[in-house]
């Protein structure tokens, strides 16, 4: 059962590669849902999967000093390489915007993607908050922005300065404050 009742952080993704297993059947389920435009089933089902459960991208997150209570992605698995979905990911962003977000105090974008498809400008800065909404560098190996140490810093004290600025406590770099690895596994 998601956290949202809790109004902690939500997470917000683009999706998850189809290497992993289950994904296909988990792929036309989505996508049935997708077709009979049952958005709040689609939104419920990604945010049971999660997302970043494990893996670099998720250290990367947590090196940050970012921490969430519930993660989700917008778009189903695909192949890795596949274009975007971006006409898609505008509709399914516009309901978790309206309908999801609203749920929980602070929303971390995953990626620029994920930023524009919930309706913030193209090009917004990275760790550049807007409100309770914050859009970080997305954790891809591709992502070049991650190999500066000081990109890293500057995003760990820009993640620092926004939950201040929302009211609370940043996390302490020893990680203090996070959750073991069980409680992050969610399965499919």
């Amino acid at each position: 059962m998601p956290s949202s009742e809790s109004g902690g952080t939500l997470l917000i993704a683009e999706r998850f590669n189809l290497l992993r297993t289950n994904h296909a059947n988990l792929t036309a389920e989505l996508y049935a849902l997708l077709h009979a435009r049952d958005y709040a089933a689609y939104c419920e089902r990604m945010l049971e999967v999660s997302c970043f459960w494990d893996g670099v991208g998720r250290e990367k997150l947590l090196s940050l000093g970012a921490r969430w209570d519930d993660a989700m992605n917008l778009a189903p698995p695909a192949a890795q390489g596949s274009p975007w979905p971006s006409v898609l990911a505008r509709v399914v962003g516009g309901y978790v915007a309206t309908e999801i977000a609203p749920r929980y105090s602070r929303v971390i974008l995953v990626g620029r993607n994920v930023a524009t498809a919930l309706g913030l400008p193209r090009g917004w800065p990275f760790f550049e908050p807007r409100e309770r909404y914050l859009v970080c560098s997305h954790p891809s190996g591709l992502n070049r922005w991650w190999n500066e140490p000081t990109n890293v810093a500057d995003g760990r004290a820009a993640v620092e300065r926004w939950l201040a600025g929302l009211g609370f406590d940043p996390i302490q770099p020893d990680g203090a404050g996070s959750l073991s690895s069980q409680d992050w596994v969610r399965s499919i």
